[in-house]
């Protein structure tokens, strides 16, 4: 079966990202409004019921915007503890059930087996996933200040490997609008990776068998698709031969949109412990 990976919205103001295998859907944040995300499902002819889950990787709004009203239309969310108890606080009354992984414990819905891995940001309890379906192995790591060598050690050796490429850090010394304060948290070891950081993260991460690198969560105002690959054209061809990259242009109607064939002459992903469900939580 063919897994095809789409990227309905990448930019500092929204996030969502589509894995389908089969007759398994999933959403990665909903950090657009609900109603664009099923226009863009209606665009790709997704019905509504193939969407099996929506995953969270932590409460901002450029994450959450859509979350509650897709709940409402009966896709779980699933998402940690601390995650679930701002966005219980948050919401109050209007909290949905919702599933709560363990960071660190895989748990497979459908076809797919998830991993929750722990990232430096300014957040309660940010993730990343590494997603594993058939013998694929996909990486969606954004909102990183800092890589950890977890990062490294989790991320290195995707097939497909999706990564933040946030701001050009001489535009984010110079914009106006945004206080130093903001500039900071930004800047900071809990903030968002830099195209510079990005390119030396990808760096190590990319191998032979890494088909595809995205590079997404790009600011509206303090960077370009020009800069992002500038700060990549440095890398050596050995690192990207065998990788097509695509820049997510955060103005783009559905940004990438990536097919992937498994095939069992690929390098077997590395053994984890056996999927165990999350459990269910109730507000």
């Amino acid at each position: 079966m063919t897994l095809r990976f789409t990227i309905l919205a990448s930019s500092s103001a929204g996030n969502c990202t589509l894995l389908e295998l089969g007759d398994t859907a999933i959403l990665i944040d909903a950090g657009i409004s609900a109603k664009k995300i099923y226009q863009y499902l209606d665009t790709l002819a997704v019905p509504l019921h193939r969407i099996r889950a929506l995953l969270l990787t932590h409460e901002h709004s450029d994450h959450t915007a859509g979350a509650l009203q897709l709940s409402k239309n009966g896709i779980p969310l699933y998402t940690n503890s601390a995650t679930y108890h701002y966005l219980r606080e948050k919401w109050g009354s209007r909290t949905p059930r919702m599933l709560v992984f363990q960071n660190g414990s895989p748990f497979s819905i459908g076809p797919f087996t998830i991993l929750a891995v722990p990232v430096a940001h300014d957040a309660c309890d940010p993730v990343a996933f590494h997603i594993t379906a058939e013998d694929l192995r996909i990486g969606i790591a954004t909102d990183i200040g800092t890589a950890s060598h977890l990062i490294v050690h989790r991320f290195r050796d995707c097939h497909l490997l999706y990564l933040e490429s946030n701001h050009d850090p001489a535009q984010l010394l110079a914009d106006t609008q945004r206080p130093w304060s903001v500039k900071q948290r930004i800047l900071s070891h809990h903030g968002h990776l830099s195209n510079q950081a990005a390119a030396e993260l990808a760096a190590q991460l990319l191998t032979a068998n890494t088909q595809h690198l995205v590079l997404g969560h790009l600011s509206c105002d303090c960077n370009s698709v020009e800069c992002v690959r500038a700060a990549f054209a440095g890398l050596p061809s050995s690192v990207v031969s065998h990788t097509r990259i695509t820049i997510c242009d955060p103005r783009a109607h559905i940004p990438c949109q990536i097919e992937l064939q498994p095939s069992t002459s690929r390098t077997a992903p590395t053994a984890v412990s056996p999927p165990a469900p999350p459990h269910l939580c109730w507000p």
